[in-house]
Order: structure tokens, then sequence, then C-alpha cells
């Protein structure tokens, strides 16, 4: 019983696990850092995921209000016409090309 007294134990600062000996904390201080990192770093990407799939709802919510916008305005007078410059991945319109440019709602939203 006297050398359970005088022995000296070890504490992971991290979990608060108690080792007999120095190495054994250590290794167990190790996992419990890696483990942290690895909970952070899953947190992280959860929180990230969050915020694509937030952002991604503003734009398809801003997109549909545009399409209902431009809808009417095709209602009401039949065409929209580009006055600005704008680049849609496949083609640019250049406002100082003379040519009237009009599309008419189906041409405009064929993906």
């Amino acid at each position: 019983m006297n050398d359970k007294i005088n022995m000296k134990t070890y504490t992971c600062d991290i979990c608060g696990k108690i080792y007999d000996t120095v190495e054994e904390r250590n290794a167990c201080e190790t996992k419990c850092l890696a483990d942290r990192k690895k909970a952070e770093a899953k947190r992280k990407e959860e929180e990230l995921r969050k915020i694509k799939e937030t952002r991604k709802k503003e734009i398809e919510m801003a997109y549909d209000h545009y399409n209902e916008l431009l809808k009417t305005y095709i209602k009401d007078y039949g065409s929209y016409s580009f006055v600005r410059e704008f680049s849609n991945g496949d083609w640019t319109y250049d406002p100082s090309d003379n040519s009237s440019r009009t599309y008419s709602i189906d041409r405009l939203f064929r993906w």
C-alpha cells in the first residue's frame, strides 16, 4: 500500500486520463491532439458545406426572381434587348456592336 502512495502518476492534459509512465501519457496526448484536429477539420468542413448550401439557395432565389422579371417583361413588351456587356461563358455581348440583338426567353435560358 505504501508503494502506491509514493508512486508518481501522469495525467493527460487533454482528456484527463491517469497513467503510470510519461510515455503512456505522451502517447495519449498525441492521440488526443490528433483526434481533436480531426474533429476540428470535420466541423469546419461541415460549416463550409452549410455556408455553400445557403449561398447556393440565395443564388437560386435571385435567379428565379430574375426569370420572373424577365418573363413579365417579355410578356409585356415582346422581347428583351441587352444593353450592357456581359459574358455567359459561351458568348459575349459587346454593346459597341451596333447590330440589334434581342433574345427570346427560350433562347436565353437553354442550358
